[in-house]
């Protein structure tokens, strides 16, 4: 599983105080996270982290992709999400001890601050501040995550991409500490083989779905990158049974406001 290297260029605490989750806690327990964290290196197509198994770290990206998958004995594939860095991956089997559903893969060449279980529950546990964001932010994701399941259960493949191109454009997969919150609005470099390894189903029908939302003007794709630029529209296809609820609706709000004011600063 990778290898440690030397944080001499001090990534790990400037890493820290960047990633939501971190930045709002007190300086004391930023430095006690910073003591106990390492910096490790992968390679491509290498196992971070064994699906079902007990997860040893947090982890969080500092360069690279990873992808969130488990591969089953019988050789099937799943796939829920490309990872990008500054997202806190595997908080909830950390906080509960017991094994993710999911594994991480390299991507690509990667590095990632790990943050050893141990470590991170002392540091939790002593302060009472951050106790409660992670529970927030444990509890936020479970919520995402039964939205998806009820989604993935009863809407359209349209409805589904819409939500996970939605997903993959911002710097937190998981709505965690602050709801919401991107640092910027970047073309997403993730696949259309990968979208359909997702969603269960062929590279033509996302890319014919695609076709749809760019003929429309919800997103534009450059060349493998595809940028959102209606996150409304986008919604309204989410919304195709029901409306969501209305704090989700506020972070797509904010979402299209940063795609506005990006194409405001353009011109």
């Amino acid at each position: 599983m990778g290898k440690s290297i030397s944080d001499v260029h001090g990534v790990v605490p400037a890493v820290l105080s960047q990633v939501d989750l971190f930045a709002a806690q007190t300086q004391d327990v930023r430095e006690r996270l910073c003591a106990a964290a390492q910096l490790w290196q992968f390679t491509k197509g290498e196992t971070v982290a064994e699906a079902v198994e007990p997860v040893e770290a947090v982890f969080i990206l500092v360069k690279g992709t990873f992808l969130n998958e488990r591969v089953f004995e019988n050789g099937k594939r799943m796939l829920t999400a490309v990872l990008s860095p500054g997202w806190p991956l595997k908080v909830p089997a950390v906080w509960s001890g017991d094994g993710s559903p999911f594994g991480l893969t390299a991507r690509t060449d990667a590095v990632a601050i790990l943050v050893p279980q141990e470590a991170f529950l002392s540091v939790v546990n002593s302060d009472i501040h951050f106790l409660r964001d992670i529970t927030t932010f444990i509890s936020r994701q479970y919520q995402q995550d039964t939205t998806n399941l009820q989604i993935r259960t009863m809407c359209s493949l349209d409805c589904q991409l819409a939500l996970l191109l939605a997903f993959h454009a911002q710097s937190a997969f998981h709505l965690g500490h602050e709801m919401g919150n991107g640092t910027s609005v970047e073309p997403m470099d993730v696949t259309q083989e990968e979208f359909a390894s997702m969603l269960g189903c062929s590279r033509q029908k996302v890319n014919g779905i695609m076709r749809n939302m760019e003929r429309k003007g919800m997103i534009q794709r450059h060349g493998r990158l595809v940028e959102i630029t209606d996150y409304m529209m986008l919604l309204g296809l989410i919304e195709e049974d029901e409306r969501v609820h209305p704090n989700f609706r506020k972070v797509f709000e904010a979402w299209h406001a940063r795609v506005v004011d990006a194409g405001q600063s353009k011109d």
